[in-house]
């Protein structure tokens, strides 16, 4: 008898009432992949403290994987102290390690959610579907259903997608800070602002 082939398209469920099913979660699978790959490329419409909190401790403890991180809604809807706070602590933890960035979705609201998991620049897989990067934390009795996909093709789609987004993301971040004078800092890019207060901070140690 033919050995059947694992599906390249599996659907993910919450299997919460009031459809309870025998399909693997969201959360059970992006932890299978998070310690299957070596760069993971995120793009989620929000992001929680608990969340974030995980990541980071993940990161913490494996010094891996690489972290390409876009939250497509916080630059318009804002952040809670405390969720500006986790982010401040996996932005230095990162930073430091050069282990990948964290960026915000500023030209419109990006309410997608994308997870590209890659291995030597592979995808090994590629998550699509409605669970935000809080579903791996949260114990909120919503329903999430997603795809999973080890296909290559689709794979490769989702990840041209997600680096497209990220590459037009970092574009613009780079026009606003360097290019895009600003009437609220006297028609200065943030750039030159930023390079100023450098400056006289240095004036003013000399000084004293």
């Amino acid at each position: 008898m033919k050995k059947e082939e694992p599906a390249l398209i599996e659907l993910l469920a919450s299997n919460l009432p009031p459809l309870k099913t025998k399909k693997k979660k969201f959360t059970q699978v992006f932890y299978e992949n998070m310690g299957l790959a070596d760069k993971v490329i995120i793009a989620s419409g929000c992001i929680s403290v608990s969340s974030i909190t995980e990541l980071t401790r993940i990161l913490e403890l494996n010094n891996k994987p690489r972290l390409e991180l876009i939250a497509g809604m916080h630059y318009f809807e804002g952040f809670s102290i405390p969720q500006f706070q986790a982010i401040q602590k996996l932005n230095k933890l990162l930073d430091q390690n050069k282990l990948g960035n964290i960026y915000l979705a500023s030209v419109s609201k990006y309410h997608g959610k994308c997870y590209s998991f890659l291995n030597n620049n592979d995808p090994i897989a590629g998550i699509l579907g409605s669970s935000n990067l809080s579903a791996i934390t949260t114990t909120e009795r919503q329903y999430e259903s997603d795809i999973l996909s080890k296909d290559p093709a689709f794979n490769n789609e989702l990840l041209n997608f997600i680096t497209e987004l990220l590459n037009g993301v970092k574009k613009y971040f780079e026009f606003y800070n360097s290019k895009r004078f600003h009437q609220s800092l006297n028609y200065q890019t943030p750039d030159e602002m930023h390079q100023a207060f450098i400056v006289d901070e240095e004036e003013v140690k000399k000084a004293a």
